[in-house]
């Protein structure tokens, strides 16, 4: 794993990425200008190992515990995606769009598009970034929490 170490500007730019706005949006909020949110990003995509798109940076920065991890959401277990739905998630967090999916997967584009909407419909994502916080949140990506064996 790469390590990830992200500025203040940086952290606050991805985490509002992962809460679903654009860089354009996350700079209105931030009081910044395009121009800087656009440089901070870029910055945070090459700190992350160049991942492409802002869901493989979401989720290169909370596999390297850059940015917090979310907490799981009690209706983890409602959501059930099919493999290739699965398949779909896991390069989306890659940072890999739509073509790239059709192209490594060798389905057609427009069933992996379908895969991605239903994939973001399922979790309750906003944008493809929010889509894998809330796969994290779902406990669809990351590592789980270790649980503790009951008591004899």
């Amino acid at each position: 794993m790469i390590p990830v170490r992200l500025t203040a500007g940086e952290k606050a730019l991805v985490e509002l990425l992962a809460n679903g706005l654009t860089v354009k949006q996350a700079a209105v909020a931030l009081g910044i200008s395009p121009n800087t949110a656009e440089s901070r990003y870029a910055s945070a995509r090459r700190k992350a190992g160049g991942v492409p798109g802002a869901p493989g940076l979401v989720h290169q920065s909370y596999m390297a515990n850059a940015l917090d991890r979310p907490e799981a959401v009690d209706d983890a277990d409602a959501v059930h995606l099919t493999g290739d739905q699965k398949q779909t998630l896991d390069l989306m967090a890659e940072g890999l769009n739509a073509s790239q999916i059709a192209q490594k997967t060798k389905r057609p584009l427009p069933v992996v598009r379908r895969d991605a909407r239903d994939v973001t419909a399922a979790v309750g994502g906003t944008s493809p970034a929010h889509t894998i916080k809330r796969a994290w949140q779902l406990r669809l990506l990351g590592v789980a929490e270790p649980v503790a064996p009951a008591a004899p």
